[in-house]
C-alpha cells in the first residue's frame, strides 16, 4: 500500500470522488466451482515456477484458505443416488447466526396491475436482489399478485402476469406430441414442465417456505394428486437442518411421494448437475420443436442451463415448484383452473391445498427449534470419516493423470519467461463475435449442463465418454480443454455475424459458420489474433474466472465495448486481455464497422491509466479507443501478461 492510499483512507470524509484503495484479506474462503480451478492454477504455477528456476514450495496462498464442497451434488436418476453429497449449504450455516424462527406475515407489494394473489415468493430474495425495498420487509414471506421473475444478473425484478405464448407463432402454440414413458401414454406442449427442483440456495434457508411446500405436498397427496414420472423431480435441501425439520414435521414422506426425494446438499439442478432427460421427452421435445419448463427455487434461470433442450425455466417459491410440478404446465392460472382431479373426479384448486399462515406458523414454532442448530454444529465439528478418509498426494508438484477428463495442466504458463517481454502490437486481429449491449458472463462463461452437440461434448466424446458421463462445465472447471470449448456455448449467444442466438460465429478466411471454439481454433493455427466487438456493460453478471480465462484461451487479445461491468474489466486485466473502449457517444454502428474488418493498434512503450490508442483496419479507417486501465496496478499486471505471470514471475 503507497502513502498515498494511506492519505485516501484517511481523508475519506472530504474526498469528492470515488478512490480505490488496495485490499488484501485476512481470509478466503473459496467454493468448489471456482475453487477447484484456482487450485489447478496453484499446481500448474508450481510447475512453472519450477522451471524458471525457482522453489514450488514457496507457491502457496498468502493467507488461510478454506474450499467449501457445495456445487459438486450430480444427480443420477436412473440409480435415485448421490454422486457426491458435499457439506452443509451456506444458507442453513448463515441462518444458524440468526435463530429467531421466521414469521409468515404477508405483505402486499406496491404493484400496479392485478390485485388478486397467484402465489408466493420469499421478499428476502427480493430485498437482496433488488436493493431498493425496505429492510421490513426482509426474510418476510410475501403474497405477490403477480409471477416474480428474478433477474440478479442485473439486480432487478421483472413481474409476469402470464406465459404469453414462449414468442411462438399463434399457430404452433398448441402444438402437442404423445410420449410414452413408464406403460402410460402422455402429451407434451410448450410450457409443459421436465424438471422441478426445491434447490439448496436462495430461500431454501427459509423453513417457513420450506414447511409450506411440505404441506403443500402432503395436502395434495391426501387428495390424490399426483406428479408425472417423466417430470424430473429433486429436493436438495440447504443443509442436514432442512431435513431434520422436514422429517420431524412429517412432511418429507409427501414431498417423496410426490417425487421431490432428497438428492444431497448441494448445488444441483440450476448448475446443470442433473441427469438429461428421458429419451422419450428428449425426442418429444425435438420432434415439435417445444417449449418445455423447468421451474426452481433457486436464482439463475438462464435458458439452456438446466439443459439445453429446456428453454423456458423460471423462479418461483419451493411451494409453488411442487404447485407447478403437480400441475405439469406452467401455462396455468391457478386461480381458474385445477391442479387435478381427486378419486371422485372432482376439479382440485391451488387455494384447496396451499396452506394457512397459522398452519405454518404453528409447524414452525413446534419444528423449528434452537436445539436442531447447536446439534448442527456439534455434527460438523465432529467432521466427516469419509471425507477425511480420501487419500491426497502429498508431493510438492502435482502428479497429473493425463487421462483424466477432470484436471488437466492448463496451458496459462507454457510460454512464461523470467522477465516480461515488451507489450506486443495487436496485428491485423479478426473479430470473433460481433456483440451487443449485456452480454453476461453467463453467455461468456460455461454454466450449465454440456449439449450433446456442443465442442465440449465432441472432445469428450472423442475421449471415449457417453452424453451420460458429460456431467456439467461446472463439474469440469478443473479442465482448461472442456472449459476452452465451452466458452460462448450458450444457446442464447447472440452473434450480430449471424442475425439469431446460437453459440456460432464466422470464420472469415474460409466463410465457415462454425462452432466459436472450432473457429477460434482456425485462427490460432493461422497465427491469427482476435478481438472481440461488444455493446454496453460487456461482462455484466456473476463473477466468473472463466469469463475471463475462455476468451483469452480462445486466442483473444482485445476486447472493445462502449462499456463494461467492472469485476469482470478487472479480470480481463487479470488474464492478459486489454480491455478497449469507444470514446464516449461511439460505437461500432456510429464508426461504420461491420465486424468483418481485421484490426491493428499498438501500445506505447510508457502504457498509462487511461491512454487513448489509435486503431486502425483494413479498409482504411482509423479511429480512437481508451484503454481503459485505471491505476498502474492494473497497467503493471498487464504488462506482465496477468495476474498469473505476475505471481509465477515473483516466486521465482
Amino acid at each position: 500500500m503507497k502513502k498515498e492510499d494511506v492519505m485516501n483512507i484517511l481523508d475519506w470524509k472530504t474526498k469528492q470522488s470515488n478512490v480505490e484503495v488496495p485490499f488484501f484479506p485476512a481470509r478466503v474462503l473459496l467454493q468448489d466451482f471456482t475453487g477447484i480451478p484456482a487450485m489447478v492454477d496453484f499446481a500448474a504455477m508450481r510447475e512453472a515456477v519450477k522451471i524458471l528456476g525457482g522453489d514450488p514450495k514457496k507457491v502457496h496462498p498468502a493467507c488461510p484458505t478454506d474450499l467449501t464442497v457445495d456445487h459438486s451434488l450430480q444427480i443420477d436418476f436412473s440409480k435415485c443416488a448421490i454422486q457426491n453429497a458435499p457439506n452443509p449449504g451456506g444458507g442453513d450455516l448463515q441462518k444458524a447466526g440468526k435463530l429467531s424462527p421466521l414469521r409468515a406475515q404477508p405483505k402486499k407489494l406496491p404493484c400496479r396491475g392485478q390485485t388478486t394473489c397467484r402465489g408466493s415468493c420469499d421478499s428476502g430474495e427480493l430485498g437482496r436482489n433488488s436493493g431498493k425495498l425496505s429492510s421490513q420487509i426482509e426474510n418476510t414471506p410475501i403474497l405477490c399478485p403477480f409471477h416474480l421473475q428474478p433477474v440478479p444478473e442485473y439486480g432487478i425484478f421483472f413481474f409476469f402476469v402470464g406465459f404469453k405464448g414462449f414468442q411462438i407463432a399463434a399457430e404452433k402454440q398448441k402444438e402437442n406430441v404423445s410420449i410414452h414413458y413408464g406403460g402410460s401414454e402422455y402429451q407434451l406442449s410448450h410450457g409443459s414442465v421436465v424438471m422441478a427442483a426445491v434447490t439448496s440456495c436462495t430461500n431454501n434457508c427459509n423453513p417457513s417456505v420450506m414447511l409450506a411446500a411440505g404441506l403443500l405436498a402432503k395436502k395434495a397427496v391426501d387428495a390424490g394428486l399426483q406428479v408425472k414420472p417423466y417430470i424430473r423431480t429433486s429436493l436438495s435441501p440447504g443443509s442436514g437442518m432442512v431435513t431434520h425439520y422436514l422429517s420431524s414435521s412429517g412432511v418429507l414422506p409427501y414431498l417423496s411421494q410426490l417425487g421431490f426425494e432428497i438428492v444431497g446438499y448441494g448445488c444441483s439442478t440450476c448448475v446443470g448437475n442433473t441427469a438429461p432427460l428421458s429419451e422419450a421427452v428428449l425426442n418429444a421435445v425435438k420432434q415439435g420443436d417445444l417449449v418445455t419448463c423447468g421451474v426452481l427455487s433457486g436464482n439463475k434461470n438462464f435458458e439452456g442451463r438446466l439443459c439445453d433442450c429446456v428453454r423456458a425455466n423460471y423462479l418461483a417459491s419451493p411451494p409453488l415448484v411442487v404447485a407447478y410440478a403437480i400441475a405439469g404446465t406452467v401455462n396455468i392460472d391457478f386461480q381458474t383452473e385445477p391442479l387435478g382431479t381427486d378419486a371422485a373426479g372432482k376439479n382440485i384448486y391451488l387455494q384447496d391445498i396451499w396452506p394457512s399462515r397459522e398452519e405454518v406458523h404453528q409447524m414452525e414454532e413446534e419444528r423449528v427449534v434452537l436445539s436442531m442448530f447447536k446439534a448442527l454444529k456439534e455434527k460438523m465439528e465432529m467432521g466427516n470419516k469419509r471425507w477425511n478418509s480420501l487419500e491426497a498426494p502429498d508431493s510438492v508438484l502435482f502428479p497429473w493423470d493425463l487421462k483424466s477428463t477432470y484436471i488437466r495442466c492448463p496451458s496459462f504458463f507454457d510460454k512464461l519467461t523470467k522477465e516480461p517481454v515488451a507489450l506486443q502490437p495487436i496485428e491485423n486481429a479478426h473479430v470473433l463475435l460481433y456483440l451487443g449491449d449485456s452480454v453476461t458472463t453467463d453467455h461468456i462463461s460455461p454454466a450449465g449442463s454440456i449439449a450433446r452437440s456442443s465442442a465440449a461434448a465432441k472432445y469428450l466424446t472423442n475421449r471415449g465418454l457417453t452424453p451420460r458421463e458429460f456431467n456439467s462445465y461446472g463439474a469440469r472447471r478443473g479442465n482448461d480443454a472442456v472449459m476452452t470449448r465451452g466458452t460462448f456455448a450458450n444457446i442464447k449467444l447472440f452473434n450480430k455475424f449471424l442475425g439469431k442466438p446460437a453459440p456460432k460465429t464466422i470464420h472469415f478466411p474460409s466463410g465457415q459458420t462454425l462452432d466459436v471454439s472450432e473457429a477460434a481454433e482456425l485462427y490460432q493455427k493461422e497465427g491469427v489474433p482476435l478481438i472481440i466487438l461488444a455493446g454496453k456493460k460487456y461482462g455484466s453478471g456473476n463473477s466468473r474466472d472463466w469469463a475471463a480465462k475462455g476468451p483469452y484461451l480462445l486466442g483473444v487479445k482485445a476486447v472493445l465495448a462502449e462499456s463494461y461491468e467492472k469485476i469482470h474489466k478487472d479480470h480481463l486485466i487479470g488474464i492478459g486481455i486489454a480491455p478497449l473502449q469507444f470514446l464516449p457517444g461511439e460505437n461500432a454502428d456510429s464508426l461504420g464497422l461491420s465486424g468483418r474488418e481485421t484490426f491493428s493498434l499498438a501500445f506505447p512503450e510508457e502504457l498509462s491509466p487511461g491512454v487513448t490508442l489509435t486503431i486502425k483496419t483494413n479498409t482504411g479507417k482509423v479511429f480512437s479507443a481508451i484503454a481503459s486501465f485505471e491505476n498502474d496496478v492494473e497497467v503493471t499486471l498487464y504488462k506482465h501478461g496477468g495476474l498469473l505471470n505476475f505471481v509465477a514471475r515473483k516466486f521465482s
